[in-house]
């Protein structure tokens, strides 16, 4: 594990702020696949790491919703098709709070999805669960 840690970290670095930026647009690409290994490369780096999670946060000013940190706005498809109120803005910061087997947090929920087959940016509120490991 001490491995996989040192990578997550070298390969944050080498991104560098331009990666991390070009990775967040594509969270937004119109190109499904784009927006999944986008996501996937944030899940690889940031899951289980306090430190690059902070420093994350800190450097791409991204503030965590309970104890998620969400790489995107509420989807186009979700504002269009659902009232954004009090009750589903307390019903997105409860749902943070749920532990999961899953290395990422999505919102609304949907089982078929898993850490081999990913939701879409365009269709859920997705994030990475803040915290996970104390450093």
């Amino acid at each position: 594990m001490k491995n996989y840690e040192k990578y997550q970290r070298d390969i944050f670095i080498y991104l560098s702020d331009r990666g991390f930026n070009k990775l967040l647009i594509c969270l937004r690409e119109k190109n499904k696949e784009i927006r999944l290994l986008s996501l996937k490369i944030f899940i690889d780096i940031l899951y289980n790491n306090d430190v690059l999670q902070n420093i994350f946060c800190e450097k791409f000013n991204f503030n965590p919703v309970g104890n998620v940190i969400c790489l995107n706005w509420i989807p186009e498809l979700l504002r269009n098709n659902l009232k954004i109120d009090e009750k589903v803005l307390k019903d997105i910061k409860l749902s943070t709070n749920n532990t999961s087997v899953k290395r990422f947090w999505m919102w609304p929920d949907n089982n078929k999805y898993n850490d081999e087959n990913l939701p879409d940016s365009q269709k859920y509120l997705i994030g990475i669960f803040y915290g996970v490991k104390n450093v």
